[in-house]
C-alpha cells in the first residue's frame, strides 16, 4: 500500500464554489503603468498634417488666451503644430506676453508660439 492510496481516487467537491465571474476577475488586466493610456491617446493626435480648426474652436481658444492674466505669468499648457518638425507638440511654460500684432504667445524663456498653430491650451 502506497503513501497516498487513501486519497488517490478521492472526488473533491469545494464547499464554497466561486462563480465564473469572480474567478475571471482574478485574471483581468490591470494598469501596470499609470497614465500610459492617457499618453497613448495624446500621442494619437500627433499627426504629420496640420489640422484646420473650425470657428467654434478658434473662438474658444481666443477666449482662453484673452482670459490669461499676464501679470501672474501663469504656467500654460499648449498643444501646437510645429512647422519645422511637421508634427504636433505638447509644450508647457510660463507666459510672458501675448503679442497681438504678430499673433503669437511669448514665454519667459523667449520661446514664441503662433496662436494660429495652437489646437489646445489650458492653464
Amino acid at each position: 500500500m502506497g503513501k497516498y492510496d487513501d486519497i488517490i481516487n478521492y472526488n473533491y467537491v469545494p464547499k464554497n464554489k466561486m462563480s465564473l465571474q469572480a474567478r475571471s476577475a482574478q485574471f483581468a488586466p490591470f494598469a501596470a503603468l499609470s497614465g500610459y493610456d492617457d499618453n497613448i491617446k495624446k500621442a494619437s493626435i500627433l499627426l504629420d498634417k496640420k489640422i484646420i480648426i473650425d470657428e467654434g474652436l478658434k473662438n474658444k481658444l481666443d477666449d482662453i488666451i484673452n482670459s490669461i492674466n499676464i501679470k501672474d505669468k501663469p504656467l500654460i499648457n499648449i498643444i501646437y503644430f510645429n512647422n519645422e518638425l511637421s508634427k504636433y507638440i505638447e509644450y508647457s511654460n510660463n507666459i510672458k506676453k501675448i503679442d497681438y500684432i504678430n499673433k503669437e504667445l511669448v514665454f519667459t524663456n523667449r520661446d514664441k508660439i503662433k496662436i494660429d498653430d495652437i489646437i489646445d491650451i489650458s492653464y
